[in-house]
């Protein structure tokens, strides 16, 4: 899936998603989502939501891509011809599932497989939606993209359907 796109190619996998459905298909999509501020102690969020951005580069609690006062996120975003996908705009349903890791899962397994992600003092005076130019956790990528689909494909095919 890409996250930013014209607004007809959303409009196409909603499209083809409502006809999936209509042929009994199950939809699974992807969708890291934020931290849930009302499961952690202050502290406990801060420091989850300073740990996501380390590892994602970017701060990714803004409600969307395209949210223009967050100047973490990369410049090609916020390009006037593109939207941000959203559950919206292609069409995720109440009955859908997420097969996704969520942000904190992925914390956990990056600090298990290769120790605490350690903030220093630039991740605390980097404003969150400032650009982030502190040092980016190494092996971020690895954590991001294999244990994601790793994930995702252990849950589909554990999945009664």
């Amino acid at each position: 899936m890409v996250h930013v796109s014209k607004p007809e190619f959303f409009e196409d996998v909603k499209t083809k998603l409502d006809s999936l459905r209509n042929n009994d298909f199950i939809v699974y999509y992807e969708g890291v989502g934020v931290v849930d501020s009302t499961k952690y102690s202050k502290e406990k969020y801060d420091t989850l939501i300073l740990k996501t951005r380390k590892l994602f580069g970017f701060n990714f609690q803004s409600k969307t891509y395209s949210n223009k006062e967050n100047e973490s996120l990369p410049k090609a975003i916020y390009n006037d011809k593109y939207v941000a996908q959203s559950k919206g705009n292609i069409g995720i349903q109440e009955e859908d599932v997420n097969a996704d890791v969520s942000v904190v899962e992925m914390i956990e397994v990056y600090e298990q497989k290769y120790g605490k992600i350690e903030l220093e003092d630039c991740d605390f005076t980097t404003p969150l939606n400032s650009k982030y130019e502190c040092d980016q956790s190494p092996n971020s990528s690895e954590i991001m993209l294999k244990t994601r689909n790793d994930t995702v494909l252990s849950r589909l095919f554990k999945d009664s359907h």
